[in-house]
């Protein structure tokens, strides 16, 4: 899911997790994000597939992420000397580390506990998972560092944000998702932004905005949120997102909780 933007990683989790949470996105759960971005080159959906990241039938293209233009006044440590760059496949442990307490903070209200629990302790099949994806010339994945002058936590060169984007993955509930606004899943952009998340300690800097426009710019895009986050339905809203279609249910761990499809043209 894309959700995780304040933290903003579909349902089944599986493809945005990996995308896998590449996941929101929504590893987006499970570090499924990235495994999806993972399993998503290949092309199938997290909520149309099992994501070996995510949570059970979790969506993890969810791309929730926290607003920082709403968190502003939340910012616990200002970073703007932060700088973005590639993933590599050395970056990967603390990139996907990041990502899962990312996703304690965003989706605490949504999962278990023990979902969080199970995805720590799968750290080093995420890593495995995520090397597809750093080595996938069609996904964009890079990372937000802190800056050598920084006076607080985080300390220097730690990883403090991530973002991943490829080519959108199909859907296997399309029909229903698009019933009624006269679209087919073909009609859709041909991008998909899978990932963005923070620290939370980072949260007001700037850095996510910095984030999406590196890996998607200004291109047209989807993503997917989950339902009744307005903090990253706002965030999306801010970069030309609007929400399409109806909510698809996630499922398994994410209990009654749906996702929504987003869109920029």
């Amino acid at each position: 899911m894309s959700d995780d933007v304040a933290g903003a990683d579909n349902a089944n989790g599986a493809a945005v997790a990996d995308a896998a949470d590449c996941a929101a996105g929504a590893d987006n759960a499970n570090g499924a994000a990235v495994a999806d971005a993972a399993d998503r080159a290949p092309g199938a959906r997290p909520g149309s597939r099992t994501g070996e990241d995510t949570p059970s039938s979790g969506r993890e293209s969810r791309v929730e992420t926290v607003s920082p233009h709403q968190l502003s006044q939340q910012a616990g440590a200002r970073t703007p000397e932060a700088s973005v760059r590639p993933v590599t496949a050395e970056d990967l442990p603390a990139v996907l580390a990041m990502k899962n307490r990312s996703w304690r903070t965003a989706y605490a209200h949504a999962l278990p506990a023990e979902e969080f629990d199970r995805i720590d302790a799968g750290l080093a099949d995420q890593v495995e998972s995520w090397k597809r994806i750093v080595a996938d010339p069609e996904v964009n994945l890079v990372l937000g560092e802190q800056g050598p002058h920084a006076t607080s936590a985080p300390e220097s060169g730690a990883v403090v944000g991530m973002a991943c984007a490829g080519p959108r993955r199909p859907f296997g509930d399309a029909a229903m998702v698009l019933a009624g606004t006269g679209l087919s899943e073909g009609d859709l952009p041909e991008r998909e932004l899978f990932a963005v998340y923070l620290d939370e300690r980072v949260y007001g800097t700037g850095l996510a905005d910095r984030l999406l426009r590196e890996v998607l710019g200004d291109a047209p895009a989807v993503l997917w949120v989950l339902d009744g986050n307005a903090r990253a339905e706002a965030f999306y809203r801010r970069h030309g997102f609007e929400a399409l279609g109806a909510p698809a249910p996630l499922g398994g761990s994410w209990g009654e909780h749906s996702e929504r499809l987003y869109v920029r043209r």
